[in-house]
């Protein structure tokens, strides 16, 4: 990605998430939606806009919302940028954040058995007679 793209790419990430933070009229978007990523074709004429949703159930609501509101989200952004084309925008889910989330909650499970397991150790270590050793328990 060359630079003026980028710097499009980082101009449309701002404005969109500030429109949707404005807050929009659709029941369905009454949800957390974060823009996480746009990446903006080579030709600048589509940008594509992943999204992350919570809480998780209304994913499907939100997607069909934001969809729907493409145009006025899109509009809206030109405004604030005063961008002369704003590229035509499609909107995603970024399985990558859930991905991440868990991963994230199996490495923290893993900690915490192997927390616990330390804790009984020691606590086991602690019941054994005064002047006993491990090889005697």
């Amino acid at each position: 990605m060359n630079h003026r793209t980028e710097q499009l790419s980082s101009v449309i990430h701002r404005a969109v998430q500030s429109v949707i933070d404005g807050g929009l009229a659709d029941p369905r978007l009454q949800v957390m939606i974060t823009i996480t990523r746009v990446e903006v074709a080579q030709d600048r004429r589509t940008a594509t806009i992943f999204i992350s949703v919570l809480p998780e159930k209304g994913e499907k609501l939100a997607m069909h919302g934001i969809r729907d509101a493409a145009r006025h989200i899109r509009r809206a952004a030109a405004d604030k940028t005063k961008i002369h084309r704003m590229p035509l925008f499609n909107f995603k889910v970024d399985k990558g954040m859930k991905n991440q989330a868990a991963i994230y909650q199996a490495l923290a499970e893993v900690n915490a058995e192997r927390e616990q397991r330390a804790n009984q150790a020691s606590n086991e270590s602690d019941d054994a007679p005064p002047g006993a050793t491990e090889n005697d328990t």
